[in-house]
Parts: C-alpha cells; sequence; structure tokens
C-alpha cells in the first residue's frame, strides 16, 4: 500500500511539473524537477502496469502542456497530434535507459551507479530522433532554458542537445543521490552522478559567463525588418484591392526603413500574396525598388497553386542593391498542417554589408541540421522570415537562440503574428518587437557584420554520434557480461556432484 500511494504521489508530480514547464510560460525550475521526479519513478516501477501507467501519465502531461501554446486560429484538437509525438519519443528515451539499467542490475545483481548517465544519453538520442520528424525539436529540454544565456553556450560546442545532456544527468543525479541517501554504503559512489554533474554545468556556466563578457565584435550595420498588414492565411484569399494595399504599405515601409539607415530589409514570412500570373511582375518591380534605394532586400511572400484547396509556394527573394536577384528560396520544411510541398534544394549564400549572408524561412530553424550547414559555410548573418500565432510568442522566437549560439551566426528574425527580434552569434538580443503590442511595423537594430566560428557549426552532430556509441558500448557490456556468467554457470561443476 505505501509503495502504491509513492508511485501515486510521483506520477501527480511528474504531471504537474511536466505541464508547468514545458510550452509556453515555461518554468525552468519546474522541468528540472521533471526529470528529477521521472527518474525516480522508473527507478521504483517494478510492473509492466507501473510502466504503462508512467507512459499515459506523461503522455497526457505533454499534451496539455501543448495547449498552452494553442490559441486562436488554431483548433484546440491540434493539441493531440503535436504533443503525443514528443511524449512518445521521451517516453521512448526513458523506457530505453531503464531497460538498460534493469539489465545491468540482474547481471550483476547491485543497482548501476551509471543509471544517471545511461537516462541523460538515452533521452537525447530520443530528442535527437525527434528532430527527423514533423514536429521537429519542440519540447526539447534544452529549451525549457531560454533565459539562461550562460548554459546556452555550451550548444557552441556540442549543439542543444549538450545542453538538454546537462540537465538531464544533473536531474537524474540528484533523484539517484536522494534515493540513496540512507544507505551508509558507498554513499561517495552514488553521490558520484550529481557531482559530477554540478561540476559539468557549474563549468559550462563559468565559460558561458566568460564568453559573454568577452569583447563585442567590431562594426555593425543598420538592418530593419518590415512587418505586414496582411492577414492572409487561408482561403479565400484576399482579392486584388486588399493585397495591392497590402503591397503599398509594404513599399511604404520599405522606403521608411531606408529613409532612416537601414542597408538590410526583411520582410516577415507572407508579407503578401502573389499570384502565379502576377510573379513576374512582382519580381521585376521589388528589384526596381532595391535598385532605387540601393538595399539589400528580402522579400518574403507565398504564391498560391491553382484549384479548389489551398495550397501555396512559401519562399523568399533577396534583391541585390543593384536590383538584381541574387537567389530565391524555398521553405524547406513546412510546419505540421502547412499546405506546402517540400522543396529540399542547397542553401544559398551571398555577400552583403553584414559579411557572408544567408536565409531560411521560419520553422526551417527549428530544425538544428538545416542551421548548421550555415556555421559550416561559414555564415556571419541570416536572415529569417518567420510568422508565428499568440500562442508561441515569444517562445518561438526565443528558440531561435539556440541556432543563432550553435553555428555562430547573427539572425533577423522577422515575424507576422509574433515577436521580431535582432541577435548576435551569442544568443543575445540586440533588439525585439512584438506585432501585438508594437505601434510601428519596422524594427531596427544594430546587427554585427561578422559571425562567430563554433565547433558545432563545422562538425555537427558529433555529441550525438559519441552518445550513441557509449550506450552501445554499455548495451553491448552488458549482454557480453550476461553472456559470461551464463557460459560459467553451465561449465562449473555442480555443488552435489
Amino acid at each position: 500500500m505505501k509503495s502504491t500511494t509513492i508511485s501515486r504521489s510521483l506520477l501527480a508530480l511528474l504531471f504537474l511539473f511536466t505541464v508547468l514547464g514545458h510550452m509556453r510560460w515555461g518554468s525552468a525550475v519546474a522541468a528540472w524537477l521533471s526529470w528529477v521526479v521521472m527518474y525516480a519513478y522508473l527507478i521504483k516501477a517494478e510492473t509492466r502496469r507501473e510502466l504503462l501507467a508512467f507512459g499515459a501519465v506523461y503522455a497526457g502531461a505533454i499534451v496539455a502542456a501543448t495547449v498552452k501554446i494553442i490559441t486562436d486560429p488554431l483548433p484546440l484538437i491540434l493539441a493531440l497530434p503535436v504533443g503525443l509525438p514528443i511524449a512518445l519519443f521521451h517516453i521512448a528515451g526513458a523506457l530505453l535507459a531503464r531497460a538498460l539499467w534493469s539489465h545491468r542490475s540482474r547481471v550483476t545483481g547491485a543497482f548501476p551507479v551509471w543509471a544517471p548517465l545511461i537516462f541523460a544519453l538515452s533521452m537525447c538520442l530520443a530528442e535527437w530522433a525527434q528532430g527527423f520528424s514533423p514536429i521537429a525539436t519542440w519540447g526539447a529540454a534544452a529549451y525549457t532554458q531560454l533565459h539562461n544565456l550562460p548554459l546556452l553556450q555550451t550548444a557552441a560546442f556540442t549543439g542543444m542537445f549538450g545542453v538538454s545532456f546537462l540537465l538531464y544527468f544533473s536531474a537524474a543525479g540528484f533523484a539517484h543521490t536522494a534515493l540513496h541517501a540512507r544507505s551508509k554504503e558507498n554513499r561517495f559512489k552514488n553521490g558520484s552522478p550529481f557531482i559530477s554533474a554540478l561540476l559539468l554545468i557549474g563549468a559550462a556556466q563559468v565559460y558561458g559567463a566568460n564568453i559573454l563578457e568577452g569583447p563585442k565584435p567590431e562594426g555593425t550595420v543598420r538592418v530593419a525588418t518590415v512587418n505586414t498588414t496582411g492577414t492572409a492565411g487561408g482561403l479565400p484569399l484576399p482579392d486584388k484591392n486588399e493585397r495591392a494595399q497590402v503591397q503599398k504599405q509594404l513599399l511604404l515601409d520599405t522606403r521608411k526603413a531606408v529613409k532612416n539607415g537601414a542597408k538590410v530589409i526583411v520582410w516577415n514570412e507572407a508579407a503578401n500574396v502573389v499570384l502565379q500570373e502576377n510573379e513576374a511582375f512582382f519580381v521585376e518591380s521589388t528589384g526596381n525598388l532595391a535598385r532605387e534605394l540601393r538595399v539589400h532586400l528580402i522579400a518574403a511572400i507565398v504564391i498560391p497553386s491553382p484549384g479548389p484547396a489551398l495550397a501555396y509556394e512559401n519562399k523568399y527573394f533577396w534583391f541585390r542593391p543593384d536590383g538584381s536577384l541574387d537567389h530565391t528560396y524555398f521553405k524547406h520544411f513546412p510546419a505540421p498542417g502547412e499546405p506546402i510541398e517540400r522543396r529540399v534544394t542547397p542553401l544559398p549564400h551571398t555577400t552583403s554589408p553584414l559579411g557572408v549572408s544567408s536565409g531560411a524561412i521560419c520553422y526551417d530553424y527549428d530544425y538544428p541540421s538545416l542551421a548548421q550547414k550555415h556555421g559550416k559555410m561559414g555564415a556571419d548573418f541570416v536572415a529569417l522570415p518567420s510568422s508565428d500565432w499568440l500562442g508561441i510568442d515569444p517562445i518561438h522566437t526565443e528558440m531561435t537562440r539556440l541556432r543563432a549560439i550553435e553555428s555562430g551566426v547573427n539572425i533577423v528574425r522577422s515575424t507576422r503574428f509574433g515577436l521580431s527580434a535582432a541577435m548576435d552569434a551569442r544568443g543575445r538580443f540586440i533588439n525585439s518587437s512584438s506585432s501585438f503590442t508594437a505601434e510601428d511595423r519596422i524594427m531596427y537594430a544594430q546587427m554585427p557584420v561578422q559571425g562567430v566560428r563554433t565547433f558545432y557549426g563545422q562538425y555537427g552532430d558529433w555529441f550525438i554520434c559519441l552518445c550513441g556509441i557509449i550506450l552501445g558500448g554499455f548495451a553491448l557490456g552488458s549482454v557480453a557480461l550476461r553472456m559470461l556468467n551464463e557460459h560459467r554457470r553451465a561449465t562449473s561443476p555442480s555443488p552435489h556432484a
């Protein structure tokens, strides 16, 4: 009865801390405590029914946390197809860890002190695997610490999953130590995971603080984001008069931004709807505007496809100061439910007053693998036309901090229905402006002209590869140990012989 009460209490705390810690209005402390409780419950769980209860409660908690980001115009039911996949990946990581350390315990006859490490490795690998799904990296542990900039600097070396590792390892290490607090045997040994995690986090915090206190890059260029007056988001499409009015205001605001000193202008995602038959005229006229103003102009639009169902091209045109079209970029990763065809093309890059420059569109930057390509090409600046909604304002823009830090790029995120922000290669906001509160549709920022070359930007997911090797080695070692023990029992003489 006592064991059942403890299990139910742990499940209740797991649900509470998970809901409070993730997504909108998330608490960094609550998120960390959710992993403490998760680890403690998995240690104590003995039956399949208890593990099923864990899966059901955690899935419900992630879905409930996802409800916090579902606001108009999205239907509440969307929390299920978004939240459930996140929960399933996390559950898979947790159960993999438990299977490995339970197997080790059966082989050695003792609970392994390495269990917190296994837990952290498994959870990080689950997050990485989720990054290949349509849900991208939403729900990752690192996103619960978006305001701890010193800790986030770890991502420049390991990528975001190194930050997640520190969080999982420290939480599991604390739970492991607490569970063995009354045991006088091997007290130091059982406390070593938490001590190790504290040392790692302490080192990461000191390193990050020193980086942030270091000299800031010299030389800046004035950049502006221009926010559309258009609200197109589905059928029916805006009529000819509405499209013309939106375009007129975009051009007026672009001129105003240049008059106030901007050298690079970034429109937000889907700044206007342009029909296929008008695309050539749009490119010509917008190029003429860029030539007239002598400015780099990143003009993001959507082009509907003919037919009764809503489908469109989501792209931007990058115009140079001489009016030429430098490149066209198509959105690589449609958000779940977005009616576009994924078009994967080589990432373009150009030179601008901000150094080696490139771009992406909104949800593309929820995938670290795409942003890492910008680091690999040595990009200094990334233009990121975006479109959000109230429920993910400002968290979606703040998530971009990790992409800036990982790849060492300065980013301007021009956002419709959300937070526009300019951030440097360390993830520091230079300026920001929410379309829900700002009186002016234009945001200005003095952007650094040079990025930072990072280890992750050059070598990618080496840390995840290391996690996989260590976890695989541990699993193979456990299997080999079991086979050796079975062989010894089979070949040892019977005591009754």
